[in-house]
């Protein structure tokens, strides 16, 4: 942004020379307010449009005469005509390469005033973070996660779980990533079904026998008998996970976690898979190895409750 000061003309050579540099930063497009910080006055700002040698393109936001009307132009026009804003939805879908190019701009802002920006598909969300907007081919947009988080409640199940194959087959987001902004999406719609796309995919760290799963199914033997099955199948939202002892008529998940559950990677996974067993209404129970082989009272005590929670 450029100072207006008293030595600058209304509209001379070096005005002109400014708000073209500025303008060519911006795919040809600028605002009143840019073309007055460049030096222009008021009166020049009007006699330019009335004789057509800018063009309006949005209220106060306007392009030279001769040209074109690209979709990089029409996309910036939106977001100088929104301000303080970015690119969101389809709109940033497409500059990630998920999906062809919408035909209407998206834009995401946080704030609430009103504006005229005919065409554009406004999106307003106080919940956006500074943190998930990127530049991408020179115009700002939400980041993968947050935007697979925003076209969720847009798409079908079936949609959504292309577009999220794709951003994630050939390492251009990662899953975790975005299961991660799913997780703390904190009311979004999108959560969940984001949750779901991401649940169907292949993922997560196979646990082997240990010897706390050992003393569990002990416990269970002598405390449960027949209530739960060792390494059981679940069906969650499509995807099938293997659980260490599931009470299937109780709907309680115990799962019995050893060193493997130390690496990042496999909280991870842990998280989401407890989140989606949770949103299917399943109780899911963790217990350490350590508690399982020196507590079995405490690993007793718990199980018991969830149970008794569950019935």
């Amino acid at each position: 942004m450029f100072c207006v000061t008293g030595g600058w003309d209304s509209g001379g050579v070096e005005s002109e020379a400014r708000l073209a540099e500025m303008s060519a930063r911006q795919f040809g497009v600028f605002t009143r307010h840019q073309a007055l910080a460049a030096g222009f006055s008021q009166a020049t700002v009007d006699r330019r449009l009335a004789a057509a040698t800018w063009i309006p393109v949005h209220l106060a936001v306007y392009r030279w005469a001769g040209t074109p009307l690209t979709p990089d132009l029409v996309d910036m026009a939106a977001l100088l005509g929104v301000g303080d804003a970015c690119l969101s939805h389809f709109s940033a879908a497409h500059l990630h390469g998920l999906v062809p190019r919408p035909r209407s701009p998206h834009v995401m802002t946080r704030h609430t005033r009103w504006v005229d920006v005919s065409g554009v598909e406004l999106h307003r969300s106080r919940s956006l973070d500074p943190a998930e907007i990127e530049v991408v081919g020179g115009l700002p947009c939400t980041s993968i996660p947050r935007t697979l988080l925003d076209l969720a409640m847009l798409l079908d199940d079936r949609g959504l779980q292309r577009v999220v194959d794709h951003a994630t087959r050939d390492g251009t987001a990662s899953r975790l990533d975005i299961w991660e902004r799913a997780r703390r999406s904190r009311g979004h719609h999108g959560g969940k079904p984001l949750r779901r796309a991401i649940a169907r995919q292949p993922g997560g760290i196979e646990d082997h026998d240990s010897d706390g799963e050992t003393a569990f199914a002990a416990l269970a033997e002598r405390h449960w008998p027949g209530v739960f099955e060792h390494h059981a199948r679940v069906e969650v939202f499509g995807r099938t996970f293997e659980a260490d002892f599931y009470a299937q008529t109780r709907g309680v998940v115990v799962e019995i976690d050893g060193r493997a559950h130390d690496l990042a990677e496999q909280r991870h996974f842990d998280a989401f898979r407890d989140v989606l067993m949770a949103d299917a209404g399943l109780e899911v129970l963790r217990l350490g190895r350590v508690v399982v082989l020196h507590r079995p009272r405490e690993a007793i005590a718990r199980v018991t409750r969830a149970l008794e929670h569950a019935a």
